[in-house]
């Protein structure tokens, strides 16, 4: 359903949409589509990262839209509030990293990739220790919350999840 709109719908459009089915008892069938999707379907699809959810503002929309509107705007702000996080190149270069691992990659290790594309390749231990703080108490959380990534705080492992259009928008392959 989200991928035949080309931007964010809000939770209770959906919900209508779903329970125009049942018009005898819409107003019910929009209130318990409503719950299951805030509560299952909704987390469950921006976990796989099928689709960008910003549950503040109760509205969703698909992956490959919001990595189409990044990918044809100069804002990457601009695909809404989850997908602000894309504004700042050291995320970007983060996701980049962190998709072409793969799977999954150890801090550290992104550490020193960040560190290495920022210094030309001349990255002092340093430099990698304060990189590694800052995606720890940054940039990481910040591109969790954004459901772009996975981050094992306590284990120091990042996975991405973000989508193949994304992907694609980044790189630019």
């Amino acid at each position: 359903m989200l991928r035949r709109y080309p931007g964010w719908i809000s939770e209770r459009r959906i919900a209508e949409r779903l329970a125009a089915e049942t018009p005898d008892r819409a107003g019910e069938e929009i209130h318990r589509h409503r719950i299951e999707l805030r509560h299952v379907h909704l987390p469950e699809l921006a976990d796989r990262g099928h689709i960008v959810w910003n549950e503040g503002e109760g509205t969703a929309c698909s992956a490959e839209s919001a990595a189409e509107s990044v990918a044809q705007s100069t804002d990457p702000t601009a695909a809404g509030t989850d997908m602000g996080v894309l504004a700042d190149d050291r995320r970007r270069a983060i996701l980049a990293i962190v998709d072409a691992a793969d799977g999954t990659i150890s801090r550290e290790h992104l550490a020193r990739e960040v560190a290495s594309r920022a210094d030309d390749g001349r990255s002092s231990e340093t430099t990698i220790e304060d990189v590694a703080i800052q995606l720890h108490h940054n940039h990481l959380p910040r591109l969790e919350e954004a459901g772009l990534i996975h981050y094992d705080s306590d284990d120091g492992f990042v996975t991405y999840i973000g989508s193949t259009a994304l992907s694609t928008a980044l790189t630019g392959r």
